[in-house]
């Protein structure tokens, strides 16, 4: 995907990378990095974004996707595990904490994200 989109912050946004696959069925698909997570993060076909388990103690927190919906009924999804030790540029932390602030409601966070 990354041939396909590039893998440039100023990239984020540019192609629906949802678009790419078979729409026939329903499936995860892979995801093995931040950069193709933000991706479909800002691809205008992303429908939801979820906030899954997280842990404090190992610094983890797991994103959900959901795209569009396949012929079969089901939809694209992609997950990701987020770690503490991820090296973000500072656009690409700003569309991640953007998309983690509009899954939490200011009132239900007890805590301020900031980057460090």
């Amino acid at each position: 995907m990354h041939q396909v989109a590039g893998c440039y912050p100023q990239d984020y946004g540019q192609y629906d990378l949802w678009d790419f696959y078979d729409l026939d069925y329903g499936r995860r698909l892979p995801c093995g990095n931040i950069g193709t997570m933000l991706h479909y993060l800002t691809s205008p076909g992303t429908r939801t974004v979820d906030l899954g388990a997280s842990s404090i103690t190992s610094g983890t927190a797991t994103l959900y996707l959901t795209g569009p919906c396949a012929d079969d009924g089901r939809s694209l999804t992609i997950r990701y595990r987020l770690t503490k030790a991820e090296v973000l540029e500072e656009r690409e932390h700003h569309l991640l904490l953007d998309a983690v602030k509009s899954i939490i409601p200011p009132a239900a966070s007890r805590c301020t994200l900031r980057q460090r």
